[in-house]
């Protein structure tokens, strides 16, 4: 009998100590909450409405600089990238942003279309990176050190590690989250602590399983707007933007 009451009086200590330390991480969130903003704003974060294109031609460097040049101001340019031996190459794709393509693919050489960025004050460039080692991040980087400090640029990747390694050397730039990033943060709303996930990324883009659960998390959503994070919606087809995406993301998967 004894033994019993002192191990319910454990029991309910140790309930008393995990509510304490979970009430005590949530008046440190919600004081995180209070921050003030940044004293500068991406440009990309600035939009409106984001007017995302995909290549639809990849036979040449001219004929995607043709494109980009001929296409509205601000329009978001979403190219598909991956290492090649010594230099880069962009490829039509229409999959999903998550989907990792680590075979090798038959494109054009990017490195004019980076010549034709420096120049081009008009337009948008996200660079899906199809790579998943840090020597590769590297390689990127070197590949696009003409272009370092332009402000027009984001960068994302179905893997967390390149992207991990060009923040560090590119922090002017705008970063989308792999799956995995996303995955965490719904993970920590689950357990009422998302202020404690680690929001490294700028932007999100949303497959259509991500979209119903989104539906389902209306307080995840006012938080990432209140961190001023972008949403963006792949659809397999044009349609009428709804709160709280700003644009979308065509895929034909």
């Amino acid at each position: 009998m004894k033994s019993a009451f002192k191990l319910g009086l454990l029991s309910l200590g140790v309930v008393a100590f995990l509510g304490l330390i979970w009430a005590s991480l949530k008046v440190v969130e919600m004081s995180g909450n209070q921050a003030a903003p940044p004293a500068w704003t991406h440009p990309l974060a600035q939009l409106k409405t984001w007017d995302l294109r995909r290549p639809e031609n990849c036979d040449s460097s001219d004929t995607l600089i043709s494109q980009i040049q001929s296409s509205p101001k601000d329009a978001v340019w979403f190219i598909d990238v991956q290492p090649q031996k010594d230099q880069w190459i962009f490829f039509c794709n229409f999959s999903s942003s998550t989907k990792l393509y680590q075979q090798w693919q038959q494109g054009p050489d990017l490195a004019p279309v980076l010549t034709n960025l420096t120049k081009d004050q008009d337009h948008f460039y996200i660079f899906n990176i199809h790579a998943s080692q840090d020597e590769e991040a590297k390689s990127f980087l070197r590949a696009t050190s003409e272009v370092s400090t332009s402000q027009k640029i984001a960068a994302i990747s179905p893997s967390r590690i390149p992207i991990r390694t060009i923040r560090k050397e590119r922090p002017q730039w705008f970063f989308g989250a792999d799956g995995t990033s996303w995955t965490k943060v719904v993970v920590f709303h689950s357990l009422g602590l998302v202020g404690f996930s680690d929001l490294w990324a700028d932007f999100y883009i949303l497959g259509r399983r991500e979209q119903d659960a989104l539906n389902n998390a209306n307080s995840l959503v006012e938080f990432l707007n209140h961190k001023n994070k972008t949403l963006i919606m792949e659809s397999g087809s044009k349609k009428n933007l709804v709160s709280p995406y700003k644009g979308v993301l065509i895929m034909k998967d």
